[in-house]
C-alpha cells in the first residue's frame, strides 16, 4: 500500500483542535511531506501553520513522523510553536488514526483520511 497523495487532517487536544491537509510521498518505507493546518485553541486567535516531515512505515500497519521545520503563515499575534511528532495506525488504505505529541507535552488524537 502506498500512502501517497492528499489527506484530509484533522486533530483535537484539550484545549483546542487543528485541520488542515497534508501532502504526502512514500518512498519504500520511507516518508515525507507538508501539513498546512489552521490551529484554533480556546481563548486565543485561530493560526495558521505550515510544518515539514519525515517519517516512515512500520509492518505496512503503523505511521511515525515527525516535524522537522515550521513556518506560521497567517497570525495576529507572536506564536512559539513546538514540532510535533505523530503516531498512527494505518486504519485503511484512506484512513490513518493515531496520537500526536509535541515538545510542550501537549498530547492530542488526529486523524487523517485520503482525499486523493
Amino acid at each position: 500500500m502506498n500512502l501517497t497523495g492528499s489527506w484530509k487532517y484533522e486533530e483535537d487536544f484539550y484545549y483546542g483542535k487543528a485541520n488542515g491537509k497534508i501532502s504526502l510521498t512514500q518512498f519504500n518505507d520511507c516518508l515525507e511531506g507538508t501539513l498546512v493546518f489552521e490551529e484554533q485553541s480556546d481563548g486565543e486567535p485561530s493560526f495558521v501553520a505550515e510544518e515539514k516531515f519525515v517519517g516512515k512505515v512500520l509492518d505496512d500497519k503503523k505511521v511515525q513522523l515527525e516535524g522537522i521545520s515550521i513556518d506560521i503563515v497567517k497570525s495576529e499575534t507572536d506564536i512559539e510553536y513546538e514540532l510535533d511528532i505523530w503516531e498512527g495506525v494505518i486504519s485503511t488504505p484512506n484512513l490513518i488514526v493515531g496520537s500526536t505529541f509535541d515538545g510542550n507535552e501537549v498530547e492530542g488524537v488526529f486523524t487523517l483520511s485520503r482525499i486523493s
